[in-house]
């Protein structure tokens, strides 16, 4: 945020629990109301996840996010 500032953007932190879309729609319509738009978004929560069964599969994590499954997508951002 302060990078963004000190170039002459407007850097606003916040935390959301990504995870529950009440939280998000409510950020995004703060945003549009307040700003007008988002340019950029930084989403610094992440992990790699292992299949229901525990076992890493790199093929998952190389495939295109559309073709990855429902549950990969949880994991990786359940953290």
């Amino acid at each position: 945020v302060a990078e963004v500032n000190k170039l002459g953007g407007i850097g606003i932190p916040v935390v959301v629990d990504h995870r529950d879309d009440t939280q998000v729609k409510s950020l995004f319509d703060k945003i549009e109301s307040e700003q007008g738009r988002l340019d950029i978004l930084i989403n610094n929560a992440f992990q790699i996840p292992t299949r229901p069964d525990g076992i890493f599969d790199k093929d998952l994590l190389f495939r295109d996010f559309w073709e990855q499954p429902g549950w990969y997508w949880d994991a990786l951002i359940n953290v």
